[in-house]
């Protein structure tokens, strides 16, 4: 069984731990993919000769997906990397995995990236186009880790529900500081009531 162990410091440093178990393993994706065309895919970390497969799948199929390498970034070859990226709806990373990105290959090949940065939010960049989307304040400061998976699926949930990728990065970052005021990845709640009126207050539009 994989397990991680992950060290935070007040300076947003991180280290990871990670024993990968079985999902060291190359895993073919038996999948229909042409039954999820009206469906957007992200191809998170895992084994990297799965995530080439899986992204090869997708645009065979024209299903778009999100890239996102995470803690694969360093373990990518370069032209794998570009390859997967240029035919991405959308590739995601930090701050710290976009230098590393940058340093193999022009990032501006991509269709549009997605880049978050802990307290200063994120952007969003589409050729020469820079949007900014702001942090929402969190009531406390408990725990970041599980903050970029929790941005990840309030940017889903967005894009599911037909928002524009704007809106949608927003909902992301609403959701992300749900998870930095709990302790631990998954230990934390809310209605999606609540959720709608701390949108509204923190980016003042309606969700």
């Amino acid at each position: 069984t994989a397990c991680a162990y992950i060290v935070n410091d007040d300076r947003e440093n991180q280290i990871t731990i990670f024993y990968p178990g079985a999902s060291i393993k190359d895993y073919d994706f038996k999948l229909d993919l042409n039954l999820f065309k009206d469906s957007i895919m992200i191809i998170s970390p895992m084994n990297i000769e799965s995530m080439i497969r899986l992204a090869k799948k997708a645009r065979e199929a024209g299903v778009p997906y999100i890239f996102d390498p995470g803690q694969q970034i360093m373990r990518f070859d370069p032209e794998f990397m570009e390859e997967i990226v240029e035919g991405a709806w959308a590739t995601i990373v930090n701050s710290y995995e976009l230098k590393l990105m940058s340093s193999v290959f022009d990032i501006k090949k991509a269709q549009r990236m997605i880049i978050t940065l802990g307290k200063n939010g994120s952007e969003v960049v589409e050729g020469d186009s820079v949007t900014k989307i702001g942090a929402v304040e969190p009531d406390m400061i408990c725990d970041p880790t599980g903050c970029g998976d929790s941005y990840r699926a309030g940017l889903l949930y967005g894009l599911k529900r037909g928002y524009d990728l704007e809106k949608a990065c927003r909902i992301g970052a609403l959701s992300a500081t749900y998870s930095i005021e709990h302790q631990g990845t998954q230990n934390h709640s809310f209605s999606m009531e609540d959720f709608a009126i701390r949108y509204k207050a923190s980016f003042k539009e309606e969700l």
